[in-house]
Parts: C-alpha cells; sequence; structure tokens
C-alpha cells in the first residue's frame, strides 16, 4: 500500500468545508478550468476531502501553503482556484472530477487537486503579475511535485499525464505535451 493511501486512510473528516492553515497573500484569479465562481457552493465530498487533505499533507511539508477553502461548485467547467480580498478558494466541478475519477482514476483527480494547490502556493509567494501560461505551468510543476513528496512512483503519474492530454491544448495554457513534461519535471524536482 503506497504512502498515499495510508494517509488517505487514517484520515476522517467530520466537517463540511475543509480550511487549511497557513498564511496567505491574495493573488489574481487564474483556474485550469473556465467558468465563475461564488455563489452554489456544495460541500466536497469525503473523496476529494481526502485527496485534498493528501495533497495538502505533501506539498505544506516543502512549501508554505495558504489557508484556502475547498468545496465543489457547478459553476466552473472543472477545477479552479483564485485568491482575492476575502481569502483563498479552491472549487471543482463534481461532474467533471467524477468522470476523471471514472476514466483515469484516483491519481488523475488528485492530480488535478495538487494543480490547483499549487496555483494558491504560487499566488502566495509569487505576486508579480504573470501570464496565465507560466502560471499554469507553474501549477503542474507542483502536481508532479505532490506525488513525489507523497512517495509516489513516477507511474502513478501516467493517470493524470492521461488526463491533461484528454483536455488539450487551450489558449493560455501550455500544450498538452508541455504540460506532462512539466508535471514529471516537477516531479523529479521533489524526488531529489
Amino acid at each position: 500500500m503506497s504512502v498515499l493511501h495510508k494517509i488517505l486512510n487514517s484520515i476522517l473528516f467530520s466537517i463540511s468545508v475543509l480550511v487549511f492553515s497557513s498564511p496567505a497573500l491574495a493573488g489574481p484569479l487564474c483556474a485550469l478550468g473556465q467558468g465563475g465562481h461564488g455563489g452554489a457552493d456544495i460541500p466536497a465530498t469525503p473523496l476529494a476531502h481526502q485527496q485534498m487533505r493528501s495533497v495538502a499533507q505533501a506539498l505544506c511539508q516543502k512549501f508554505k501553503c495558504p489557508y484556502f477553502d475547498f468545496a465543489q461548485t457547478q459553476t466552473t467547467k472543472n477545477a479552479m482556484a483564485w485568491s482575492d480580498a476575502s481569502g483563498n478558494y479552491i472549487r471543482y466541478n463534481s461532474s467533471f472530477m467524477n468522470g476523471e475519477l471514472q476514466n483515469r482514476g484516483f491519481y488523475a483527480t488528485t492530480g488535478i487537486l495538487a494543480h490547483e494547490l499549487g496555483h494558491l502556493i504560487d499566488f502566495s509567494v509569487n505576486t508579480a503579475n504573470q501570464n496565465q501560461a507560466t502560471r499554469e505551468a507553474t501549477a503542474d510543476r507542483y502536481a508532479g511535485c505532490a506525488f513525489a513528496l507523497a512517495g509516489e512512483p513516477r507511474e502513478n503519474l501516467l493517470a493524470l499525464a492521461q488526463s491533461l492530454q484528454a483536455m488539450g491544448s487551450s489558449p493560455g495554457y501550455p500544450t498538452a505535451q508541455e504540460r506532462v513534461a512539466l508535471v514529471l519535471i516537477g516531479y523529479n524536482q521533489c524526488s531529489n
């Protein structure tokens, strides 16, 4: 059983909205998906809580993670992260995540959440205005890093890579091939 699975199996969740603790600085809106935010938030599922908790435990042991609010919403196409004057947020579309879980598996959805937490870490340490492609590249590297820090073998990145390739290329994002390479770079940087 992998370290990530052991962590997941040992965590019980009794709260409807999970807030992780460490300070944060506000940053610009940036999202994996397209769509708005606000309103219509629904508590995250227990599985999503487990995945986000494991991602946060992995990344926050190495990086200064901001406080953030985590929930599901139907107002975004897939998943998104943003920071504003009222706080830091990660939201996901449950239909999208359930589809990824069924089609590509547990590691794909874990990687998507790691990508979103990567945005929040980036916002808190890199307040300069960057273009979207640079921010997305950084978040992809954080996703790969999360797998390495959790002790996951490289092979478990395959599901995330398949998910990124299935999304294809979008304006403002690195190409699907570049994104897969960035995830591997992040993994390699954090596995040393």
